[in-house]
């Protein structure tokens, strides 16, 4: 079964009761009193979150998660046509298209050291392109998530949070990340 994890910040979520999905909400904005919602420090945008989830949870992991942000739909318009595309497997994006940018982040971001914390991490190949979804939003497996230890998750979130970049970096990531 899926379970869907939300970045949210000051987004109406009301689309997520359409779903049949239990989630759970990570808020960096205004306190929420609910039980499916955890209130966080606004820091680090989606991938912060992300990684947050991970960690906190690796030990019981559902068969497979969605991780999207607060508001979905501007850079995933068809998202229930997307989730119903969806046939298991391992790392799914979820987005309106498949882009890429260099290894300096151009030319959607040029500047960004996608190089620099590919090495850190563990996952730099030299390839010439990082292939993504705007918005880093996917579905990914507990085994594929799995396939990395919960140390090396623990260090991602390490590395994570020492660099302004890291939010649109990891964006640029997820899929090396979880091509173990």
């Amino acid at each position: 079964m899926m379970h869907i994890v939300i970045a949210k910040y000051k987004e109406d979520i009301k689309w997520l009761h359409k779903f049949n999905y239990s989630y759970t909400v990570y808020n960096k904005g205004p306190k929420i009193e609910d039980k499916f919602t955890i209130n966080i420090p606004n820091i680090g945008r989606e991938s912060e979150t992300y990684l947050r989830y991970i960690i906190e949870n690796y030990g019981t992991l559902p068969e497979c998660t969605l991780f999207v942000q607060g508001n979905p739909y501007p850079h995933c318009s068809n998202l229930e046509e997307q989730l119903s595309n969806y046939r298991g497997e391992p790392y799914y994006f979820v987005g309106r298209e498949l882009i890429y940018d260099f290894e300096n982040g151009a030319p959607h971001h040029p500047g960004l050291n996608i190089a620099e914390i590919a090495k850190l991490l563990g996952i730099y190949t030299g390839k010439e392109r990082y292939y993504f979804v705007p918005g880093a939003q996917f579905i990914v497996k507990s085994e594929t998530i799995k396939r990395r230890s919960l140390e090396w998750w623990k260090q991602a979130y390490e590395i994570h949070n020492k660099f302004h970049s890291s939010p649109w970096v990891y964006e640029r990531l997820w899929g090396d990340i979880f091509a173990v």
